[in-house]
This record gives C-alpha cells, sequence and structure tokens, in this order.
C-alpha cells in the first residue's frame, strides 16, 4: 500500500512538472508574438509521450506491488490452512485413538458380562440341585420323624404292658432291648439328618449370598456396558461431524481458490 502511494504521489509530481513546462513554452512563445497554446507539434508529442511514460510506469509498479501481495496473502493462506489441516488431523487421531481405546474396553466388558452370566448359570443349577437334596432331606427327616414317633408310642405301650405285666418271658426282655436299641438308632440317625439339614441350610444360604454378590456384578456390568456403548455412538458421531466438516472446510477452500486465481488449488492428474 504503501509503494502504491509512493508512487501515486511521484507520478503526479512528474505531471506536474510536465504541466508547467507546457505552460512555460506556453508563456514564451505568447512573449514572442504568438497566441496561448499554440505549440508545435514535437513539444505536444513529447508531452504526451512523457506523460504516456509516466503513467506506463505507474501501471507497472501498481500491478507487481499488487501481484506481490497476491502471492504473499496466498503464501499466507496456504500456511494457515496447512496448520488448521494439521491441527484437525491431530485432534482427529485423538479422537480416534480415544475411540479405539473405548470399544476395546467395551468388548473386555462385553467378554467379563458372557463370562459372569456362565458363572451365575452354574450357580443357579447348583442353587437347585441343592435345593432338591434339602428338600430330599426334609422328606427323610419327615419319614425318619413318622417312624420315632411310632416306635416311640410303640414303646411306651409295651412299657405300659411291661408295667402291668412283670412276669414276662425273657423272650420279651430280649425283645425290650432290641427295641431299645433301634430306638437308640433311630434317634441317632435322626440327629444326622438334622445335622444333615442344617449343612445343607447353611450351604443354600451361602449360595444365595453369593448369587446376590454375581447378580450385583452382573448388573454393574451391564451398566458399563450400556455406559460405553452409548460413549462410543457419540464419538463416532461426532468423528462422523469433523470428516464432515474437513469435506466443506476442503470444498470451500478449493471454490475459494479457484475463484481467486481462475485454477484448481490441486492440479488434477492426466
Amino acid at each position: 500500500m504503501k509503494i502504491i502511494i509512493l508512487s501515486t504521489l511521484g507520478a503526479l509530481i512528474l505531471l506536474g512538472v510536465g504541466v508547467y513546462i507546457v505552460f512555460y513554452i506556453s508563456e514564451r512563445d505568447k512573449i514572442e508574438g504568438k497566441s496561448f497554446f499554440r505549440l508545435e507539434n514535437r513539444w505536444l508529442y513529447g508531452f504526451l509521450g512523457y506523460a504516456s511514460v509516466i503513467v506506463i510506469t505507474f501501471l507497472v509498479l501498481i500491478l507487481q506491488t499488487s501481484l506481490t501481495r497476491q502471492e504473499q496473502t496466498l503464501g499466507n493462506t496456504q500456511a494457515r490452512f496447512q496448520q488448521e489441516l494439521t491441527a484437525f488431523r491431530e485432534r482427529l487421531g485423538e479422537q480416534t485413538d480415544r475411540l479405539m481405546s473405548q470399544i476395546n474396553e467395551k468388548a473386555e466388558l462385553t467378554g467379563s458380562e458372557v463370562e459372569v452370566r456362565g458363572k451365575l448359570s452354574n450357580e443357579i443349577a447348583h442353587h437347585q440341585r441343592t435345593r432338591k437334596e434339602r428338600d430330599t432331606a426334609r422328606e427323610q427327616l419327615r419319614l425318619a420323624q413318622s417312624e420315632l414317633n411310632r416306635e416311640t408310642l410303640a414303646h411306651r405301650a409295651y412299657l405300659d404292658s411291661l408295667n402291668t405285666e412283670r412276669s414276662l418271658h425273657a423272650s420279651t426282655q430280649k425283645r425290650l432291648k432290641r427295641e431299645e436299641t433301634q430306638h437308640a438308632k433311630n434317634r441317632e440317625t435322626l440327629r444326622n439328618t438334622q445335622q444333615k439339614l442344617d449343612r445343607a441350610n447353611e450351604q443354600l444360604n451361602v449360595q444365595n449370598r453369593q448369587i446376590k454378590a454375581l447378580r450385583s456384578d452382573l448388573k454393574r456390568a451391564q451398566d458399563n456396558a450400556d455406559n460405553a456403548r452409548q460413549i462410543a455412538s457419540r464419538l463416532l458421531q461426532q468423528s462422523g461431524d469433523h470428516q464432515r466438516a474437513l469435506l466443506i472446510l476442503q470444498a470451500t477452500v478449493d471454490s475459494l481458490f479457484l475463484k481467486e486465481f481462475k485454477r484448481p488449488r490441486v492440479p488434477s492428474e492426466k
């Protein structure tokens, strides 16, 4: 801009000098008796040539300055575009790395979810088997209790008959001993069955607590998987938006370049 202003001032000064010379020659010719502005052709042609040289020089300077400014502007624009493109690529690479890490994390969460589901299925099957064993043990305990009650009633009846009939035969005494021995065995069997039932109940309680913990872990794993899935979807959408923005930016730059310089920014391959 400074060069254009200085060139304009220089051209005006030179034109002013040319006009002054023309007026000076006109005054001299007037003194010699000639009419005003009655100049010879050579002076007029010389002035026109002088003015043409000044104007052409001025135009050349302006065009040269304009081309220089355009080249500088083009270089600055390309450098700024390359910087922005490099920064965008770096951001896109970071987003892609973050997306891939979250997808890997989601895959790991899915694998852990499958493993937890398998463990839960095994625990449920084991729990069902334990419940069946507990029901069987309860039925055995009920039968043993019924047998014990029947034996107790029989024993009491026998004792009553023994009290009323003290003079029974020795075989009756042996039978009583056998009944007492059987009664003791039945009591021992009942006690063992009760202990087994208690242990089965304890195992069932432990398994119930384990199943609750596994269900809680499965729920947390499902929540983490859903969160990872949502984050991956948002990142994929953001990546698509960035790519579309990059395509729009490239199309805009190509259009501006073609509009300014009448040629494509990137030469086409022939």
